[in-house]
């Protein structure tokens, strides 16, 4: 009788390592799962909105804890993926550069001079979309890799499709179609702040100049999609276009009955460029137009020297590009000439004041510098630019729009001081190290011309930092980005 027992107890003694990495893998998910909810939620966490309790809103100690939270949560489960062995070495580097950030950012709250209690659940929701990146880095230890990037990439072509489509017919109408229940917002040339253009006779395309169809205002409504700003929707559409113009690559190679249909896949790659045409964000034209071939170029060098790969790789993925461009340019080349070179983006309150946004770009630069100048160790504050601009402007307040700088670069030297920017160059030089080693490998290039175009756009927009569609977007891309580099040597 003994015996058996203590055979039992030793067989369990065995098995206990197993049994305890299996928990705290499950652990690790669980906390994941739970952190990634208010990513992909519309309006941010829904304990943020139950500590709306009187009192609570003017101090926000109980956000800040919460934020403080989830911080060591994260960092928690940084650990616990590290002591199940389930990232490569080659991953610490990007785990420490994204923590450091996120603590700087925390560090640059507790120095700034005044945080208003919205600033806190801003930081929780910039917390819970890096979560994202954790979240990739075990991806694989519950999913199939190649199976997972597949279904990613072919989720992303539908979904662009579907979405440009909705960004056209919003352009066509002028208007919302009302899906609001989707997350599309409500717009119109009156409302305020509905990003508009200021065209020279209030012509949207070609069949207004023939006298095809008649535009009743003049001014110019660009298409949002289901997202926040016109700017984001491109940032999205960019990365759309990328997994799209990869299946069109690798449809000799790629196992699934999605790619038979060629010509569908094609097709949302030219409603894609009509799409990102009507948005007319300059930044997604500029990261479109840097990304594309970059991909092209990785697909051509996968597959070289072999021609006939080159030309089936190639062939299907140009001949959509070129017809999306072609149809773009006969549809909308005024109008593109114009956005490009003559008339300045505006919205229904920059014109109220007198002031469009690309003049605002140049006094919000400036606003920047002031703040990196009087405070460059730990800058003002995490998301605190707008609320603390007016400290840093001759003009009255009246004058101009409270809005972050266009630069996520300025940005976050402004917010975060010296420390923060350098990790943040550190963090995105830790994700390029890990892209080069994937880039040539199917997936891989997606997400690298994404990041890549990423980068440049940030020089010129912030949506990356101050939106969450755009967080999700730079976090999910670096996430997936990481998952292509596994199963190599």
């Amino acid at each position: 009788m003994n015996t058996k027992f203590f055979s039992a107890i030793y067989r369990v003694r065995l098995k206990l390592p197993s049994i305890v990495s299996k928990i705290a893998m499950r652990g690790v998910a669980l906390l994941l799962a739970i952190l990634l909810l208010p990513a992909v939620a519309k309006y941010g966490f829904v304990i943020c909105k139950t500590l709306h309790l009187p009192g609570t809103g003017h101090s926000g100690w109980l956000k800040l804890a919460f934020a403080d939270l989830i911080l060591i949560g994260m960092i928690g489960g940084f650990w616990g993926i590290l002591r199940g062995s389930v990232i490569k070495e080659r991953e610490y580097l990007l785990g420490a550069a994204l923590f450091v950030f996120l603590l700087i950012c925390r560090f640059s709250l507790f120095m700034a001079p005044s945080v208003p209690a919205m600033i806190y659940q801003e930081f929780i929701k910039f917390l819970s979309t890096s979560c994202v990146v954790l979240f990739f880095l075990c991806a694989d230890r519950w999913f199939h890799r190649e199976r997972l990037l597949l279904i990613l990439s072919v989720f992303l072509c539908l979904f662009g499709g579907l979405e440009a489509l909705l960004g056209i017919t919003q352009y066509t109408i002028q208007a919302d179609v009302g899906l609001s229940w989707l997350g599309e917002k409500y717009l119109h040339i009156d409302r305020l702040g509905t990003a508009i253009l200021n065209l020279s006779d209030g012509s949207k395309w070609i069949f207004d100049d023939l006298g095809w169809t008649q535009n009743r205002h003049h001014l110019i409504l660009r298409s949002y999609g289901t997202f926040d700003y016109p700017n984001t929707f491109g940032g999205v559409l960019i990365l759309t276009l990328l997994a799209s113009c990869y299946l069109l690559q690798e449809s000799g190679t790629l196992k699934t009955s999605f790619l038979k249909k060629k010509g569908l896949v094609m097709g949302s790659v030219v409603v894609q460029i009509l799409a990102l045409t009507t948005t007319f964000s300059r930044t997604a034209w500029m990261g479109a137009s840097l990304s594309i071939p970059l991909l092209l170029l990785f697909g051509l060098i996968r597959h070289w020297p072999r021609k006939k790969e080159i030309w089936n790789c190639l062939c299907p993925a140009v001949i959509a590009l070129s017809l999306g461009i072609s149809l773009s340019l006969l549809f909308f080349h005024r109008q593109i000439v114009e956005r490009s070179w003559v008339v300045t983006q505006t919205c229904q309150e920059g014109m109220t004041q007198g002031l469009s946004l690309d003049t605002g770009r140049q006094l919000f630069l400036k606003i920047a510098r002031r703040m990196a100048e009087d405070r460059p160790w730990c800058g003002i504050g995490f998301r605190n630019f707008v609320y603390q601009m007016e400290n840093f402007c001759d003009l009255p307040s009246e004058s101009y729009d409270h809005l972050p700088v266009h630069n996520i670069y300025w940005l976050v030297l402004a917010e975060t001081g010296w420390p923060g920017l350098v990790a943040l160059l550190f963090l995105l030089g830790s994700l390029f190290f890990l892209g080069l080693k994937s880039c040539l490998l199917k997936e891989g290039g997606i997400y690298m011309a994404a990041l890549f175009a990423f980068c440049c756009i940030g020089f010129y927009d912030n949506y990356f930092l101050t939106m969450q569609t755009g967080r999700f977007l730079f976090f999910g891309t670096a996430g997936a980005l990481v998952i292509t580099t596994r199963g190599q040597s």
